[in-house]
Protein backbone atom coordinates (compact mmCIF):
# COMPACT_ATOMS: atom_id res chain seq x y z
CA UNK A 1 0.00 0.00 0.00
CA UNK A 2 2.37 2.58 0.81
CA UNK A 3 4.45 1.60 -2.31
CA UNK A 4 1.57 2.41 -4.50
CA UNK A 5 0.88 5.71 -2.79
CA UNK A 6 4.33 6.21 -3.31
CA UNK A 7 4.04 5.85 -6.80
CA UNK A 8 0.97 7.79 -7.55
CA UNK A 9 2.84 10.52 -5.76
CA UNK A 10 6.15 9.79 -8.26
CA UNK A 11 3.58 9.76 -10.98
CA UNK A 12 1.86 13.30 -10.12
CA UNK A 13 4.87 15.12 -9.96
CA UNK A 14 5.45 17.61 -12.66
CA UNK A 15 8.06 17.28 -15.36
CA UNK A 16 8.55 21.21 -15.28
CA UNK A 17 9.95 23.66 -12.51
CA UNK A 18 7.47 26.00 -11.33
CA UNK A 19 6.14 29.07 -13.38
CA UNK A 20 8.04 32.15 -12.48
CA UNK A 21 8.77 35.64 -13.87
CA UNK A 22 12.73 34.29 -13.50
CA UNK A 23 11.99 30.99 -15.67
CA UNK A 24 11.19 30.80 -19.45
CA UNK A 25 9.51 27.68 -21.16
CA UNK A 26 12.43 25.13 -21.56
CA UNK A 27 12.77 24.86 -17.07
CA UNK A 28 12.58 21.16 -16.64
CA UNK A 29 13.70 19.61 -13.53
CA UNK A 30 17.29 18.39 -13.29
CA UNK A 31 16.50 14.64 -12.14
CA UNK A 32 13.77 14.50 -15.16
CA UNK A 33 16.18 15.83 -17.38
CA UNK A 34 18.29 12.74 -16.16
CA UNK A 35 15.75 10.06 -16.61
CA UNK A 36 14.28 11.23 -19.77
CA UNK A 37 17.69 11.14 -21.50
CA UNK A 38 18.67 7.87 -19.84
CA UNK A 39 15.34 6.08 -21.24
CA UNK A 40 15.38 7.55 -24.74
CA UNK A 41 18.90 6.78 -25.34
CA UNK A 42 18.01 3.11 -23.94
CA UNK A 43 14.97 3.01 -26.09
CA UNK A 44 16.33 3.63 -29.10
CA UNK A 45 19.87 1.98 -28.59
CA UNK A 46 17.53 -1.32 -27.70
CA UNK A 47 15.32 -0.15 -31.02
CA UNK A 48 18.88 -0.35 -33.18
CA UNK A 49 19.74 -3.65 -31.38
CA UNK A 50 16.77 -5.14 -32.36
CA UNK A 51 16.82 -4.04 -35.29
CA UNK A 52 20.53 -5.90 -36.47
CA UNK A 53 19.42 -8.56 -35.07
CA UNK A 54 16.87 -9.52 -37.27
CA UNK A 55 18.27 -7.85 -39.95
CA UNK A 56 15.55 -5.29 -40.47
CA UNK A 57 17.83 -2.87 -41.57
CA UNK A 58 17.25 -2.35 -45.47
CA UNK A 59 20.66 -0.23 -45.77
CA UNK A 60 23.66 0.91 -44.27
CA UNK A 61 22.37 4.67 -44.53
CA UNK A 62 19.31 3.63 -42.33
CA UNK A 63 21.13 1.51 -39.71
CA UNK A 64 23.81 4.52 -39.66
CA UNK A 65 20.75 7.03 -38.92
CA UNK A 66 19.27 5.04 -36.20
CA UNK A 67 22.34 3.97 -34.21
CA UNK A 68 22.85 7.54 -34.02
CA UNK A 69 19.55 9.21 -32.75
CA UNK A 70 20.30 7.69 -29.35
CA UNK A 71 23.27 9.50 -28.94
CA UNK A 72 22.05 12.21 -30.67
CA UNK A 73 18.70 12.78 -28.93
CA UNK A 74 20.44 12.06 -25.76
CA UNK A 75 23.14 14.72 -25.58
CA UNK A 76 20.80 17.14 -27.00
CA UNK A 77 18.76 16.48 -23.78
CA UNK A 78 21.21 16.41 -21.84
CA UNK A 79 22.77 20.06 -22.62
CA UNK A 80 19.98 21.61 -21.65
CA UNK A 81 20.42 19.95 -18.11
CA UNK A 82 22.80 22.89 -17.22
CA UNK A 83 20.05 24.76 -17.97
CA UNK A 84 17.53 23.15 -15.03
CA UNK A 85 20.83 23.37 -12.59
CA UNK A 86 20.72 26.93 -13.51
CA UNK A 87 16.98 27.43 -12.59
CA UNK A 88 17.08 25.88 -9.64
CA UNK A 89 20.08 28.25 -8.02
CA UNK A 90 18.84 30.88 -5.94
CA UNK A 91 18.51 33.62 -7.56
CA UNK A 92 19.74 37.23 -6.48
CA UNK A 93 16.95 37.89 -3.71
CA UNK A 94 17.75 34.77 -2.23
CA UNK A 95 21.34 34.41 -2.62
CA UNK A 96 21.83 38.41 -0.87
CA UNK A 97 19.18 36.63 1.89
CA UNK A 98 21.66 33.92 1.74
CA UNK A 99 25.13 36.12 2.05
CA UNK A 100 23.98 39.61 2.30
CA UNK A 101 26.31 40.18 -0.45
CA UNK A 102 24.89 42.81 -2.66
CA UNK A 103 27.46 41.82 -6.10
CA UNK A 104 25.79 38.91 -6.60
CA UNK A 105 24.68 38.16 -10.04
CA UNK A 106 20.27 38.11 -11.01
CA UNK A 107 18.94 35.22 -12.56
CA UNK A 108 19.87 34.78 -15.95
CA UNK A 109 17.37 36.06 -18.81
CA UNK A 110 14.34 33.65 -19.31
CA UNK A 111 14.36 34.63 -23.00
CA UNK A 112 18.52 34.20 -23.70
CA UNK A 113 18.16 30.63 -21.38
CA UNK A 114 15.05 29.41 -23.44
CA UNK A 115 16.75 30.32 -26.97
CA UNK A 116 20.31 28.69 -25.82
CA UNK A 117 18.20 26.01 -24.33
CA UNK A 118 16.35 25.26 -27.61
CA UNK A 119 19.18 25.94 -29.16
CA UNK A 120 21.22 23.06 -27.67
CA UNK A 121 18.89 20.75 -27.99
CA UNK A 122 18.40 20.50 -31.57
CA UNK A 123 21.91 21.44 -32.62
CA UNK A 124 23.70 17.90 -31.89
CA UNK A 125 21.03 16.60 -34.55
CA UNK A 126 21.20 18.79 -36.96
CA UNK A 127 25.27 18.78 -36.83
CA UNK A 128 25.59 14.73 -36.18
CA UNK A 129 22.14 13.09 -38.27
CA UNK A 130 23.78 14.73 -41.38
CA UNK A 131 27.33 13.21 -40.84
CA UNK A 132 25.81 10.19 -40.27
CA UNK A 133 23.33 9.63 -43.05
CA UNK A 134 26.90 11.13 -45.30
CA UNK A 135 28.68 8.02 -43.79
CA UNK A 136 25.94 5.32 -44.22
CA UNK A 137 25.40 6.98 -47.69
CA UNK A 138 28.92 6.33 -48.72
CA UNK A 139 29.12 2.75 -47.23
CA UNK A 140 26.32 2.15 -49.64
CA UNK A 141 27.76 2.98 -52.65
CA UNK A 142 31.36 1.09 -51.77
CA UNK A 143 32.82 4.67 -51.24
CA UNK A 144 35.14 3.35 -47.94
CA UNK A 145 37.78 5.99 -48.04
CA UNK A 146 34.99 9.21 -47.86
CA UNK A 147 32.92 7.16 -45.62
CA UNK A 148 35.89 6.65 -43.52
CA UNK A 149 36.88 10.36 -43.25
CA UNK A 150 32.72 11.34 -42.50
CA UNK A 151 32.92 8.98 -39.56
CA UNK A 152 36.00 10.54 -37.78
CA UNK A 153 34.53 14.33 -38.51
CA UNK A 154 31.11 13.03 -36.75
CA UNK A 155 33.16 11.49 -34.18
CA UNK A 156 35.23 14.98 -33.71
CA UNK A 157 32.00 16.52 -33.43
CA UNK A 158 30.44 14.12 -31.02
CA UNK A 159 33.52 14.86 -28.88
CA UNK A 160 33.26 18.47 -28.89
CA UNK A 161 29.02 18.36 -27.74
CA UNK A 162 30.40 15.79 -24.82
CA UNK A 163 32.88 18.50 -24.26
CA UNK A 164 30.82 21.47 -24.22
CA UNK A 165 28.48 19.53 -21.74
CA UNK A 166 30.97 18.37 -19.48
CA UNK A 167 32.41 22.04 -19.39
CA UNK A 168 28.84 23.45 -18.55
CA UNK A 169 28.20 20.90 -16.14
CA UNK A 170 30.88 21.51 -14.01
CA UNK A 171 30.75 25.33 -13.99
CA UNK A 172 26.90 25.30 -12.96
CA UNK A 173 27.62 22.24 -10.70
CA UNK A 174 30.18 24.74 -9.56
CA UNK A 175 28.57 27.94 -8.94
CA UNK A 176 25.65 25.99 -7.05
CA UNK A 177 28.30 24.70 -5.05
CA UNK A 178 29.67 28.31 -4.21
CA UNK A 179 26.25 29.37 -2.90
CA UNK A 180 26.19 26.36 -0.62
CA UNK A 181 29.31 27.05 0.43
CA UNK A 182 28.69 30.55 1.39
CA UNK A 183 25.58 29.92 2.66
CA UNK A 184 27.32 27.87 5.31
CA UNK A 185 29.88 30.61 6.31
CA UNK A 186 26.81 32.73 6.84
CA UNK A 187 25.17 30.74 8.96
CA UNK A 188 27.98 30.38 10.94
CA UNK A 189 28.54 34.37 11.37
CA UNK A 190 24.85 34.44 12.54
CA UNK A 191 25.58 31.69 15.03
CA UNK A 192 28.32 33.52 16.52
CA UNK A 193 27.04 36.71 17.02
CA UNK A 194 23.99 35.56 18.37
CA UNK A 195 25.94 33.09 20.74
CA UNK A 196 23.68 30.16 19.71
CA UNK A 197 24.06 26.44 18.56
CA UNK A 198 20.51 26.89 16.52
CA UNK A 199 22.37 26.82 13.46
CA UNK A 200 24.52 23.24 13.65
CA UNK A 201 22.07 21.07 12.25
CA UNK A 202 21.28 23.22 9.08
CA UNK A 203 25.12 24.12 8.79
CA UNK A 204 26.29 19.99 9.42
CA UNK A 205 22.92 19.41 6.89
CA UNK A 206 24.37 21.77 4.07
CA UNK A 207 27.80 20.14 4.49
CA UNK A 208 26.77 17.02 3.40
CA UNK A 209 24.89 18.24 0.88
CA UNK A 210 28.15 19.68 -0.59
CA UNK A 211 30.11 16.72 -0.06
CA UNK A 212 26.99 14.56 -1.92
CA UNK A 213 27.45 17.51 -4.57
CA UNK A 214 31.39 16.79 -4.86
CA UNK A 215 30.18 12.97 -4.80
CA UNK A 216 27.50 13.14 -7.32
CA UNK A 217 29.45 15.67 -10.13
CA UNK A 218 32.60 13.93 -9.74
CA UNK A 219 31.21 10.36 -10.36
CA UNK A 220 29.39 11.55 -13.29
CA UNK A 221 32.37 13.75 -14.94
CA UNK A 222 34.28 10.15 -14.59
CA UNK A 223 31.32 8.00 -16.05
CA UNK A 224 31.33 10.79 -18.72
CA UNK A 225 34.78 11.04 -19.62
CA UNK A 226 35.43 7.18 -19.63
CA UNK A 227 31.81 7.01 -22.04
CA UNK A 228 33.86 9.78 -24.25
CA UNK A 229 37.13 8.22 -24.57
CA UNK A 230 35.90 4.68 -25.39
CA UNK A 231 32.98 6.11 -27.69
CA UNK A 232 35.72 7.91 -29.47
CA UNK A 233 38.05 5.69 -29.66
CA UNK A 234 35.53 2.69 -30.37
CA UNK A 235 34.09 5.02 -33.78
CA UNK A 236 37.45 6.70 -34.82
CA UNK A 237 39.75 3.34 -34.70
CA UNK A 238 37.43 0.36 -34.50
CA UNK A 239 34.43 1.15 -36.78
CA UNK A 240 36.74 3.25 -39.42
CA UNK A 241 38.54 0.07 -39.38
CA UNK A 242 35.53 -2.33 -40.60
CA UNK A 243 33.95 -0.08 -43.06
Amino acid sequence: MVLLESGNCILKQSFWLSSTRERGYLRPKPQEVIHTTTIIFNLFHVIHILMVLFDAYPNFTMAEIVQDLSRELAIGLALIYPISITYTTPTKESKNELTNNSNNKSSPNRYIADIIGFLLLISPISTLLPLAWITGHYVDINDLDKANSTRRIHNLVWVIWVMIFLISLIYNWYKLFIIIWNHIKALKRKEIVSGTSDMQWTVSTLRRAAIYLCLAISSLVIIMTIFLIMSFTYGYFHLSSTL
